[in-house]
């Protein structure tokens, strides 16, 4: 909470990061386990004084419903969508003050002149939402659209050309998009607008999975399309994703790794083996 109030870009509220950081340090080094979720919050948590060995990093899981995604089920949807025409470019989820998405208009602007080809298509709600409607009607090349079940949600994502995740210009460490596991899982390269550096950042490029680019800068964005978008190498960074969520983000690999730790922390005595989901 502490790095949420630091980083949020709210006026006053890095005001709490002292006290917050104080709260968390002291629970931080009481714990006897803590479950980050990037291995990009481990150093915070070892400077607060927590021991390194009672640290396990556990990624947000994949969707299990990626294993039965059809190939034509996802052509389907994309037809559904009119989405056959454009080079699409989505980003699903939250439309909140985290996300950012009023820093990335000026942005999308430049797109729609230099790219028309491109839709991007912002397809949730949030408390910016209401705000953004407003500011991208005048722009076609833009859409927002309601979030969809969980039923099609992983064949919108694959029927995209790219899935975009985007964080507020303030953000490093303060939190992982779940979206994440499931933009690999479906298989599409992602186009990240974030601080390199960052959590999001960090795990992008250490899956290999797309491309990471800077607030505002147009040129990169677009640069970043045409290089993602329907090519060979693209296709190498969807598949890389899916790898990646594969090997990292198994819902069941992850909860038997938070259960053997959480039965070592519990009692020396129990086999962990015996521990079931």
């Amino acid at each position: 909470m502490s790095a949420a109030a630091h980083q949020s870009g709210y006026a006053g509220a890095s005001r709490l990061s002292d006290p917050l950081t104080k709260a968390e340090h002291a629970v931080h080094r009481a714990a006897d386990l803590l479950l980050p979720c990037s291995p990009a919050f481990v150093p915070a948590l070892v400077e607060a004084g927590a021991d390194l060995e009672d640290i396990e990093v556990v990624l947000p899981w994949a969707k299990d419903e990626a294993a039965r995604l059809d190939v034509s089920d996802v052509c389907e949807r994309r037809t559904e969508l009119g989405w056959d025409d454009h080079t699409v470019v989505l980003h699903t989820g939250n439309l909140g003050h985290k996300q950012g998405i009023d820093e990335l208009l000026p942005t999308l602007e430049v797109v729609g002149r230099e790219a028309p080809d491109v839709l991007t298509v912002l397809m949730g709600d949030g408390n910016q939402a209401a705000e953004l409607r407003q500011r991208v009607a005048d722009m076609p090349h833009v859409q927002i659209l309601p979030a969809v079940g969980n039923e099609d949600y992983l064949a919108t994502v694959a029927a995209a050309d790219i899935a975009l995740v985007h964080e507020r210009s303030t953000m490093r460490t303060m939190s992982l998009p779940s979206k994440l596991s499931s933009y690999f899982s479906a298989g599409r390269p992602v186009l990240a607008v974030t601080n390199a550096d960052g959590a999001t950042g960090r795990v992008v490029s250490d899956a290999q999975a797309g491309a990471v680019v800077r607030h505002g800068d147009a040129a990169a964005f677009i640069a970043a399309i045409r290089r993602l978008a329907r090519t060979d190498w693209g296709a190498d960074c969807g598949a890389a994703g899916a790898a990646y969520a594969a090997g990292n983000m198994d819902r069941r690999a992850c909860l038997d790794a938070v259960l053997v730790r959480m039965a070592n922390v519990l009692s020396p005595h129990v086999d962990p083996r015996e521990a079931k989901v």
